[in-house]
């Protein structure tokens, strides 16, 4: 009888040969920086930022005269989920073409809700892709760093309070992301390892060494 349920599980179980990178962490964690070194690694690989997507998230609060913040009320109830839901609709897309896709994005709401996170992994599934959450691993000092060094207008309402913003951030790895999966930015190159180990796991799926 073990066997039997032994071999059927072997049977469903899924092999996959694609793979679905989700670089995640509060603003100006050094996302993009990452994901770009991530994405660097390979030559068959797609690239997506969910600030690339800013030109039209910024229309949105225009047209209903807001200040754009993503952060705000605004944005939060009215703009979030689009612009979450283009980014992955790309992923989908790009997916058919290349082995390997990176997305940066905070993605507060997908890596805290295992319902929303069991659901990108079932479509990713769909793809032949499995699913990498990767954790930037930063702190207050790295976050004012950024944040102020790159000075984008989305940004200007935390500038403008930063001490009241900061102490509304986690920087804590979510438990839906694996520990072997966490990135540490908090130094000038501690990421370098950290982005190599991930690196190896991902060629390891890609190539046809199935990562349990």
């Amino acid at each position: 009888m073990k066997s039997e349920e032994n071999a059927e599980q072997r049977k469903k179980k899924k092999n996959f040969d694609r793979v679905l990178v989700l670089v995640a962490a509060p603003p100006a964690s050094g996302k993009s920086y990452i994901g770009k070194k991530i994405a660097g690694q390979f030559r068959d690989c797609a690239y997506m930022d969910l600030d690339s997507l800013n030109v039209l998230s910024e229309k949105i609060c225009d047209v209903r005269g807001e200040d754009f913040d993503k952060s705000g009320s605004f944005f939060r109830e009215n703009g979030r989920e689009y612009e979450y839901e283009a980014l992955f609709t790309l992923a989908w897309d790009v997916l058919s073409f290349c082995h390997v896709a990176v997305l940066t994005a905070p993605f507060s709401r997908e890596m805290k809700d295992p319902k929303r996170f069991e659901a990108i992994v079932e479509r990713a599934g769909r793809c032949g892709a499995k699913v990498i959450p990767v954790w930037i691993l930063s702190d207050e000092a790295v976050c004012r760093k950024n944040m102020f060094r790159r000075n984008a207008p989305r940004d200007q309402w935390k500038r403008e309070h930063f001490p009241d913003y900061i102490k509304e951030i986690d920087f804590t790895r979510p438990t839906l992301i694996p520990e072997k999966y966490q990135v540490d930015n908090r130094g000038k190159e501690t990421w370098k390892e950290d982005v190599r180990r991930i690196a190896g796991l991902i060629r390891d799926i890609t190539e046809g060494q199935q990562e349990e």
